[in-house]
């Protein structure tokens, strides 16, 4: 298993993906709106790209709370090798 900073910085770049993914399908939902199409199947997607990118978020939360945890202990444990 990574590190958990190493992990925030995998979770970022999924995050910053997904947010892209979002981004260009909403764009196509846009244009076959335009066109006429039917969306359902697209906007269905889109949908799960959402659902996945709060996903994401929320573990990063949790990661991120685990490396300040680690922080927090690495420095108590200085203060007492002091």
């Amino acid at each position: 298993m990574a590190e958990p900073i190493e992990e925030l910085a995998v979770l970022d770049l999924r995050i910053s993906e997904c947010e892209r993914h979002i981004t260009e399908q909403t764009e196509r939902v846009a244009q076959m709106k335009t066109r006429g199409q039917n969306v359902e199947d697209s906007e269905q997607l889109l949908s799960n790209l959402a659902n996945s990118l709060f996903a994401l978020q929320q573990l990063r939360k949790l990661v991120s709370q685990e490396v300040r945890e680690g922080q927090r202990e690495q420095r108590r444990y200085s203060v007492r090798d002091s």
